[in-house]
């Protein structure tokens, strides 16, 4: 009986002791994370107040959607409408003269 309560404890010492180090590396990156999370948006903010002030200055603050400081979307079609999902849309596509000619769906 003595040698299954040692054997018990010294189970119970090794899941503890692997449990803190598990605990511990999960703090440590938790740590780094939002170190890492505030240091980008910290960055992020001052480029945007950069960005912000140059435009008051030049006189662009309400330019609009295209003055914000962010490139237009394109589309992989090129003409500024969304991609074809399914054969029928392609088919459509190539119908109308779009870039899809050709393809078979």
């Amino acid at each position: 009986m003595g040698v299954v309560l040692a054997a018990a404890r010294t189970s119970d010492a090794a899941f503890y002791a692997v449990f803190a180090v598990f605990v511990a590396a999960l703090v440590v990156l938790a740590v780094v994370t939002l170190r890492w999370a505030v240091r980008r948006d910290r960055a992020g903010r001052a480029e945007w107040l950069r960005r912000r002030t140059v435009a008051e200055h030049d006189g662009a603050a309400h330019a609009g959607a295209e003055g914000n400081g962010r490139a237009p979307r394109h589309s992989s079609t090129g003409r500024g409408g969304s991609a074809p999902s399914s054969p029928r849309a392609r088919r459509r596509r190539a119908d109308d003269g779009g870039p899809d000619r050709g393809r078979e769906g």
